[in-house]
């Protein structure tokens, strides 16, 4: 199986690919405001490196959203395009759910991983997610407010994604904090592979894929 994945929901831009069970490969960059150059760079670069056409490619993933609006959209037509006249199948996860899969498909944690993206003003998008007895929980990616956010943390949790350094709870003791750098395709890759998330995926029609923009006015997300 050979696998695609696009992470643009933030300020980061990543693809990863993954043939088989080959090892991970990932081109990435945290500058900002560079995803409609560098998304084409990279994959020109993963076509001609991993000697692959894009119609060899068995499935396409993308982080869905909740995310930075240039970002979402640069992906989705990305997608559009590499799937046009095309019957591999896309599957999107929301970026949430991407950002606690990196973490909880490579180790175990026995706290809650709270899964945040910037939002505007006093906002972070926000999704927790624990595991019990090999069960993902989870509830509704949201809008919240720092304050907020700031009370349902505590000591042995885990807070990934970016904006944590709004958080009062930032640094912190017996809390583990990270940030831009937990954001990959590769979580999508990870998340794919197991099947602690796979029930969180979504497969879509790429003609008709609109990202999950998640507004202040929204009071869950569709996933």
């Amino acid at each position: 199986m050979k696998r695609l994945a696009l992470e643009t929901a933030t300020e980061i831009c990543s693809v990863a690919w993954q043939d088989g069970d080959n090892e991970i490969v990932e081109w990435r960059t945290e500058r900002p405001n560079t995803h409609s150059e560098r998304l084409f760079v990279y994959l020109d670069r993963l076509f001609r490196e991993q000697g692959v056409r894009p119609d060899e490619i068995d499935e396409i993933l993308i982080s869905g959203g909740p995310g930075a609006y240039t970002g979402l959209r640069i992906g989705a037509a990305c997608v559009k395009g590499l799937l046009f006249d095309r019957e591999a199948p896309l599957w999107s996860l929301g970026t949430l759910a991407s950002l606690a899969a990196g973490v909880l498909c490579r180790e175990s944690v026995s706290g809650t991983v709270h899964a945040v993206v910037n939002a505007r003003r006093q906002h972070l998008y926000y999704q927790p997610f624990s595991v019990e007895d090999n069960v993902l929980k989870t509830e509704p990616a949201s809008v919240m407010k720092l304050e907020d956010i700031d009370r349902r943390i505590n000591e042995g949790d885990r807070v990934v994604g970016t904006g944590i350094r709004r958080l009062a709870a930032y640094g912190e003791p017996g809390i583990v904090f990270e940030g831009a750098a937990a954001v990959s395709a590769r979580n999508l890759l990870l998340a794919r592979r197991g099947d602690l998330f796979r029930e969180l995926f979504r497969k879509e029609d790429a003609t008709t894929y609109e990202p999950d923009y998640l507004t202040s006015w929204q009071p869950a997300s569709r996933r």
